[in-house]
């Protein structure tokens, strides 16, 4: 299937040392640009254009794209369009069970879920955050719920790679 992926935005909540999300520019003073930052009717125009070049399949990327005010107005829009499939790659650190039903009726079809461990204090470390873990994972267990098939990233580093056949049986 063809596919083709939209960042609709840098910014993201999570602080994550690999990634290449604007938080480095925020702390270098640097400006922060989006990128495909169109709005309203520019999505249309612009979902139709990577139809006609024979996408089936798109993928909402970021920084983190639930953070987008548009979000599901752009997934109503990509089926509209004729996708077959819209996935949406997210940390999921906003994914209350009211956010996922409001995704998944807007029509999103999967979801890629960052979860870079399965122990919480290893997970904050590597995002740099506090507390998240388990809204992560209820985020998954939401997207079930609501018939999105879910994919999860997992980044190997130094802080996860000797947890790695546990983060497998805690995935299974």
């Amino acid at each position: 299937m063809a596919s083709h992926t939209a960042r609709i935005l840098l910014a993201c909540n999570f602080r994550c040392p690999f990634c290449f999300a604007a938080w480095h520019e925020e702390e270098a003073g640097a400006p922060v640009p989006l990128q495909d930052e169109l709005s309203g009717t520019q999505w249309d125009s612009y979902l139709d254009e990577m139809r006609k070049k024979g996408n089936e399949r798109l993928t909402i990327s970021g920084g983190e794209p639930t953070m987008h005010p548009e979000i599901l107005p752009l997934i109503r829009k990509a089926r509209r369009a004729g996708y077959e499939a819209v996935e949406l790659q997210t940390n999921g650190s906003l994914l209350t069970r009211e956010n996922v039903r409001r995704l998944a009726k807007a029509g999103l079809t999967h979801a890629l879920v960052s979860l870079h461990s399965h122990q919480p204090r290893i997970f904050d470390r590597i995002t740099v955050t506090k507390g998240l873990f388990d809204t992560v994972l209820n985020g998954i267990k939401y997207f079930l719920e609501f018939g999105v098939i879910v994919d999860v990233s997992h980044v190997v580093l130094s802080l996860n790679v000797e947890g790695m056949v546990d983060y497998v049986r805690f995935l299974a």
